[in-house]
């Protein structure tokens, strides 16, 4: 769900920062043999700001979906210091050594906050295996937050070419998420990279609106996966268990963060298992109903 809520945010505001590129000046222009500007190869002018539109919808979803912690709320106060810079940099070309110093102080912040890389796995070992850096965790954090701000800004020069390093990305994120038992993701990312390009540029020469582009074309295109991730999601969220004891400890009533599950896992092994039972019929009839309306809403909203 927060995947989901992140590109519904980000392919909204994009026409927004496509428009606030315009009107600050923040273009890339075409460059020409023989002058600095010669790796830039776009065809045409471009505006530089699409990434406030990703940050947003990175953000938003945080806020939503993420707990509070330090690290996450440290974490977001260096992207929004990232942010804040690379939108800087497209309207006035900050130097390189400037940029430098102001990413190094965004990464110090997240690292502050408790984003360290503690290892490195090894190689191929999946289930175990790894290189403790101790007391280069933070360096080693401080370098990688810094390659990875870069490695997209410095291949922003040739249309199509940071599109396709995001899109290796992707795949490599559903790799990751079918490994390490996350097909939510998966699912979800396969389903956006299956869509036909032809229908969106159809849609553009048409002149159809990014917002129209997203009900019409992406959200039916994808709609069976999202309403399977839906379905399952709702199914996941009232057998939940296991998440609130990591989080809560064993003694959930305490915390004031029982589960219906929960409930069924304490009267069945404490007095009451006739109330055990009577609580898993409820919690079975509760999915059902939730499912049956799914399936009712499909009908109508889910294209195959």
């Amino acid at each position: 769900m927060a995947l989901l809520v992140a590109f519904v945010i980000s392919l909204l505001t994009t026409p927004l920062a496509r428009k606030l590129a315009v009107k600050v000046g923040a273009i890339d222009m075409p460059g020409k043999a023989g002058t600095a500007r010669a790796r830039h190869l776009h065809a045409s002018p471009t505006p530089r700001m699409g990434g406030l539109a990703i940050f947003l919808g990175f953000f938003f979803s945080v806020l939503l979906f993420a707990p509070m912690g330090s690290k996450n709320i440290s974490m977001l106060i260096g992207a929004t210091i990232i942010v804040i810079l690379g939108a800087l940099d497209d309207i006035y070309d900050i130097p390189a050594r400037q940029k430098l110093v102001v990413q190094i102080i965004a990464a110090a912040v997240a690292a502050a906050g408790g984003n360290q890389i503690h290892f490195f796995s090894r190689l191929m070992a999946l289930n175990g295996g790894h290189f403790q850096l101790g007391v280069l965790a933070v360096p080693a954090t401080l370098l990688w937050i810094v390659l990875i701000t870069n490695a997209v800004n410095l291949i922003d020069g040739l249309d199509g070419l940071a599109a396709g390093v995001s899109t290796i990305s992707c795949v490599s994120l559903v790799i990751i998420a079918l490994v390490y038992s996350n097909p939510g993701v998966a699912i979800l990312t396969s389903a956006l990279a299956s869509v036909n390009p032809d229908y969106y540029k159809a849609a553009r020469v048409d002149g159809t609106s990014k917002g129209r582009i997203f009900l019409r074309i992406t959200l039916p295109m994808i709609s069976p996966m999202v309403f399977y991730l839906i379905v399952t999601g709702f199914i996941g969220a009232f057998k939940a268990y296991s998440d609130a004891v990591a989080l809560f400890g064993t003694d959930l009533n305490a915390a004031g963060m029982n589960t219906i599950v929960g409930y069924v896992y304490d009267m069945l092994y404490g007095d009451f298992p006739s109330y055990a039972s009577a609580a898993a019929i409820i919690l079975f009839a509760i999915v059902l109903t939730i499912t049956c309306i799914n399936l009712l809403v499909s009908k109508k909203h889910v294209h195959y």
